[in-house]
């Protein structure tokens, strides 16, 4: 064997990984690895275990979250499985995170209603365009 591969070939594994090695770490990994405290899992929970921690809540949890209820002007529209509503002939995309929730619109201005999820207003949409904006104000003004 001659060039490279001959000198290789006479280096063990060993020799072999840490040339690598080398090469891939940066300059003061092994420092920093040698200071560095390496705890295990047994170390870490010593003397006592995750489950002589535990405290159950006080709060009383529902068996059953309420649904939300808006109030009686809003139109009140089920976001579907695609993430929006039917306005009309036409489709609003909402959020795929709102997937069958109702949201509530209310009417602000002529075409022109606010999206709540709850108390939470999403944004609001034209009805001539159909689309939503958010409700920040760093968002497309309408």
């Amino acid at each position: 064997m001659r060039g490279k591969g001959a000198s290789l070939a006479r280096l063990d594994a060993g020799q072999v990984h840490a040339s690598v090695e080398s090469r891939v770490r940066p300059a003061g990994w092994n420092d920093c690895l040698e200071r560095a405290p390496l705890l295990t899992l047994a170390r870490s929970l010593s003397p006592c275990e995750p489950a002589s921690l535990y405290r159950p809540s006080f709060r009383p949890y529902p068996e059953r979250i309420p649904e939300l209820e808006y109030p009686a002007h809003f139109e009140r529209r089920l976001v579907s499985r695609n993430g929006g509503i039917r306005w009309g002939s036409g489709w609003v995309n909402v959020s795929h995170v709102l997937e069958e929730e109702y949201v509530g619109l209310e009417e602000v201005e002529d075409g022109v209603w606010a999206v709540y999820f709850g108390p939470l207003l999403l944004g609001r949409f034209d009805e001539a365009t159909l689309q939503l904006h958010g409700g920040y104000p760093h968002n497309k003004p309408l």
